[in-house]
């Protein structure tokens, strides 16, 4: 199966287009055809055809649960996503004749062991694939990753299979050290939506956000007022306490603080008509946005989870046990759902309607690919990871919306719909994908609320630093 080209995702292409700009994500057709379904599909054909002669192509990741089953591949097949892998895999190695290798460094979580190997200048991995603080923080500011638009000229960054939102983001004067698409899983599995339990959408009669979502209505204060509307004392001892009523929305340190902030329009980095980025997070609307989120959820029914636990364990079990309406989290976790039939999921709502379209995000915990500054051959890693793109693109990311929505019972269509929507909506924002360039803006809501500071007065405090860290980051990308 291909990926069906909805007419929801139609529009979001039309977003992309018109509003140009840093992270306004998207997809772009580009290189594709239309398969006998009607279905876009890329082909390896624009790709020179080469003989490694069974070279052994290696790539390391995180030793973390959901990291290691993105890049491995085996002929024992437990469902569609892991047949599709396999079935990738095969055929890029038939293609270059090469053997992919996946490593995982035991215990390293987020990506960093492969330091110690570049440090002494060995060669024992093609490719790198760490969270993307690290890939920033750890290999490209430190002069250890390879910029790509001089070294990898096989990759077409503008196609389909690199997300154009981060095309545009995750660039410093027009050098890209890293990208990211559809190569990995993760980064559709970490884009982030708004679930909400249809039961109760329909106890409290109010029409699914589906219709606000298609009107372009869906906006912060329509998804307040449901979720307000649907906080309930359930034990009838005239409080509202999680675990024993009914909450209309639930979120943790790095989901709703951090995923409202681009609903604004606005971001953290701008960038100048030399691709240089700036600070622009200071808007109005940003203080209004902060304002009113965490006024909301100061109110009964609201809740946020101090904790880091990406899996969001405990928040969905209280969406399962209908103890909460509406929770936003990574696609990937849908998982969790597998004893619940009847929800369903939209993205971020604008903050208001002047926006004019939505912003979705993705966790930045998704792998970002470095290659080693002293790779031996640039055009062999080029095109081999082109190739795990376009075949991603093809086979792997149908196969994972597969997966994730066979959980359900109901007949709803629109749940594919919103998935290509929150998926072409995404919102890249150096700052917070590198944590290097503005890093005190980089995770500014979940600061907001562990510092209990207004958004103006945490501005005030940590402009000057930030933008004393955004100059050191130029300064070591493109010596400006």
């Amino acid at each position: 199966m291909k990926i069906k080209i909805t007419a929801l995702f139609l529009v979001c292409l039309m977003f992309a287009a018109v509003f140009a700009g840093c992270g306004n994500g998207g997809v772009k057709p580009g290189n594709t055809t239309n398969n006998d379904d009607g279905k876009l599909e890329a082909s390896l054909s624009i790709l020179p055809k080469k003989d490694y002669d069974g070279y052994d192509f290696v790539i390391t990741y995180r030793d973390l649960y959901n990291s290691v089953d993105d890049m491995a591949f085996s002929q024992d097949n437990d469902n569609v996503l892991d047949k599709a892998l396999y079935d990738r895999a095969m055929k890029v190695m038939d293609y270059y004749h090469v053997n992919i290798v996946p490593n995982v460094i035991q215990g390293d979580w987020a990506g960093q062991g492969a330091l110690e190997s570049l440090v002494v200048g060995d060669n024992d991995y093609d490719i790198i694939m760490p969270h993307s603080h690290i890939a920033w923080g750890t290999y490209i500011t430190n002069g250890y990753a390879l910029e790509w638009t001089e070294n990898m000229k096989y990759n077409h960054l503008d196609q389909a299979w690199w997300d154009q939102g981060a095309y545009e983001c995750l660039s410093v004067g027009n050098k890209y050290y890293t990208m990211l698409g559809d190569f990995s899983w993760k980064l559709t599995g970490s884009s982030v939506g708004v679930l909400f339990n249809k039961a109760v959408f329909d106890e409290i009669n109010e029409k699914y956000p589906y219709e606000y979502v298609d009107n372009m209505t869906w906006t912060f204060d329509v998804f307040h007022e449901i979720a307000r509307r649907s906080v309930k004392d359930m034990d009838g001892d005239g409080q509202i306490t999680l675990g024993n009523d009914r909450f209309g929305y639930t979120t943790n340190l790095y989901m709703g603080p951090v995923g409202f902030l681009w609903t604004t329009g606005n971001g953290i980095i701008g960038k100048d008509g030399d691709d240089v980025p700036y600070l622009d997070v200071y808007h109005e609307s940003t203080v209004n946005l902060y304002d009113k989120f965490f006024k909301m959820m100061g109110e009964n029914g609201f809740y946020i989870h101090n904790n880091r636990d990406s899996f969001q364990t405990q928040a969905h079990q209280e969406f399962v046990n209908e103890q909460v309406v509406m929770i936003d989290t990574l696609i990937e976790n849908i998982s969790q759902l597998r004893n619940m039939y009847d929800w369903g999921i939209v993205p971020y709502p604008m903050f208001t309607e002047s926006v004019g379209r939505y912003y979705s995000t993705a966790d930045a915990g998704v792998h970002s690919p470095v290659i080693p500054y002293n790779t031996k051959d640039p055009d062999r890693t080029s095109m081999v990871l082109e190739a795990l793109a376009i075949e991603g693109y093809n086979q792997v990311i149908p196969a994972f919306y597969d997966v994730t929505l066979q959980i359900k019972y109901t007949d709803d269509d629109k749940s594919r719909d919103m998935l290509d929507l929150i998926r072409g909506t995404r919102r890249f924002d150096l700052a917070y994908y590198s944590n290097s360039c503005g890093s005190d803006f980089a995770l500014v809501g979940t600061r907001l609320f562990l510092e209990g500071s207004s958004f103006t007065n945490f501005y005030a405090k940590h402009e000057e630093m930030a933008r004393e860290s955004i100059d050191e980051f130029i300064e070591v990308l493109i010596g400006k």
